[in-house]
């Protein structure tokens, strides 16, 4: 039919226009955020601040983080670089087989190795393990500390939605690894909130990290695992 005319015959049913409801207290009530329709804006206003006061905290924290990578200059030790990546690799791992995927197979079907995997990993795992060394540090230096009190709330926090569903964790909240592992993330977010309220908006480029090599060795081996894996690497 290229280059004919075609005629078609369209019949409209129906018209129909979108009416925003009235901003009035029936819509409060509709929507269940206040009998009022002042009660609503207000609610709705607030969570927008809210919101933007969170990003503003994250941007700064960012620039603070920022500021202690860029001025830190020692070595990271190369086993707490693998064990990262190792961590990375377990916790892709396990997401695959929740979707019932195995590492195999996704290994095929991305058409990649296992070696090319860790590769990829390899600059997230640096970057996080020299982030990692250096709050350790600054927690040591300046007396941030994590109370048993706090790693039990943390714990108990963590596993009460799957004892909920009838998964019990009882050994759990007591295994040294698992509270280990909560001690460490709950010092890394403390001595975060610690120089975020120590830095001012516009000096958090001067904060000071530690540099020394011996200072973040130290602080590698007061990782959970980290001085048996000092101890190896000196070992080869």
């Amino acid at each position: 039919m290229a280059g004919q005319h075609v005629a078609f015959r369209i019949t409209v049913k129906s018209i129909k226009e979108r009416r925003l409801p009235p901003l009035d207290d029936e819509l409060a009530k509709q929507v269940g955020r206040g009998a009022t329709f002042e009660e609503l804006r207000q609610e709705v206003h607030d969570e927008l601040q809210e919101a933007a006061h969170q990003s503003d905290e994250q941007r700064f924290e960012n620039d603070v983080l920022k500021a202690l990578d860029e001025r830190m200059e020692a070595e990271v030790p190369e086993a707490l670089i693998d064990r990262e990546v190792s961590r990375r690799i377990r916790e892709l791992e396990t997401r695959l087989q929740e979707q019932g995927v195995k590492m195999e197979r996704y290994l095929q079907y991305t058409n990649t190795s296992l070696d090319v995997l860790k590769a990829e990993q390899r600059p997230q795992a640096v970057q996080k393990v020299r982030l990692e060394l250096a709050l350790e540090t600054v927690a040591e230096r300046e007396g941030v500390t994590v109370s048993d009190v706090e790693v039990d709330e943390a714990v108990n926090n963590a596993l009460a939605e799957e004892d909920h569903a009838g998964h019990r964790h009882g050994d759990l909240r007591t295994a040294d690894p698992v509270r280990a592992y909560f001690r460490h993330q709950l010092l890394m977010r403390k001595t975060i909130d610690y120089l975020s309220s120590v830095a001012a908006p516009e000096s958090s480029a001067t904060i000071e990290p530690p540099s020394e090599a011996k200072e973040l060795e130290s602080a590698g081996k007061a990782a959970p695992g980290g001085e048996r894996r000092a101890r190896q690497k000196k070992g080869r």
